[in-house]
């Protein structure tokens, strides 16, 4: 069973949020919770194994809590919410443990998926937000940005491994990656570790960003 908490200052996300994922076989929502401070303490109380996150909550932001949780609550996962993929807060989210974002316009088709795939080890990135944090990190013109082909000095990739790569510099995941190359999940896993490893990397988001440095 993944448990799951649930800090959402809007009420309507909130209780739509709840519905969807307690009528899940393997879901169960533990709590709900309006602000930053309510969050911290009931996910350090309940250690659940998600927390869904509004990043902008009142009394105590998001970021806030997410450094928190990195002393109190190490093994529980943290999937975002926003309004916007150009939130200024996404890069700073990633870095300080987040496993992902999703935007609250994709809720609806997205957020099962989005949970299994989380709790399951993977980063979530929609594409939107890829591509506004890829144009951040390398400064090209949007229409620039999309990666065609990696080519690292010192990094010694496969061609298999190299495929693998341009699709997380484009904020694939991993079930996207095994749709792409036609492999399967577990392949795709393989191939992150070997990629990790080459990269001196120890995450996804990690990975997408030294990417998009040597590129």
């Amino acid at each position: 069973m993944i448990r799951i908490l649930i800090a959402e200052e809007q009420r309507p996300v909130r209780e739509c949020l709840n519905t969807m994922l307690n009528m899940e076989y393997d879901m169960q929502v533990q709590g709900l919770v309006t602000d930053g401070v309510m969050a911290y303490e009931l996910t350090a109380r309940l250690q659940p194994d998600l927390l869904i996150m509004n990043i902008h909550l009142p009394v105590m932001h998001g970021i806030t809590v997410l450094k928190q949780l990195k002393q109190t609550s190490p093994r529980t996962k943290v999937l975002l919410l926003t309004t916007d993929g150009e939130d200024p807060f996404i890069v700073e989210g990633l870095v300080n443990g987040a496993s992902g974002y999703l935007l609250k316009s994709m809720l609806a088709k997205k957020i099962i998926p989005s949970v299994r795939d989380i709790v399951s080890g993977q980063y979530i990135m929609p594409t939107i937000v890829a591509a506004k944090l890829a144009q951040r990190l390398t400064h090209l013109p949007m229409e620039q940005h999309a990666v065609t082909k990696v080519d690292m000095p010192g990094v010694e990739l496969s061609e298999r491994e190299k495929q693998v790569a341009e699709l997380i510099a484009q904020g694939s995941n991993n079930r996207e990656i095994a749709a792409a190359l036609f492999i399967s999940e577990g392949t795709v896993r393989n191939y992150l570790s070997v990629i990790y490893s080459k990269l001196c990397v120890t995450n996804r988001f990690q990975a997408f960003v030294k990417l998009h440095s040597l590129l």
